[in-house]
């Protein structure tokens, strides 16, 4: 099964994208600043918010219909 095998791949990636774009950006500011205490902040409180739903919700609805559909041999 690929990702276009899927009913919703385009919203998984643009979610994905712009966490990345996000992270990218703390990273620059924390080359900038090495304030790791807001660094870690951000982690423990909206990544960690994030990665925790983005699992009970997108990942565990993904592997449901991945379950309920396997791919054609």
């Amino acid at each position: 099964m690929t990702p276009e095998d899927l009913p919703f791949p385009a919203v998984a990636v643009d979610e994905h994208d712009r966490v990345l774009a996000e992270m990218s950006g703390q990273l620059e500011r924390w080359h900038g600043d090495h304030d790791a205490a807001t660094l870690r902040e951000w982690l423990d409180k909206p990544v960690g918010d994030w990665f925790v739903n983005h699992i009970r919700t997108m990942d565990f609805v993904t592997a449901e219909f991945a379950c309920r559909h396997p791919p054609a041999r």
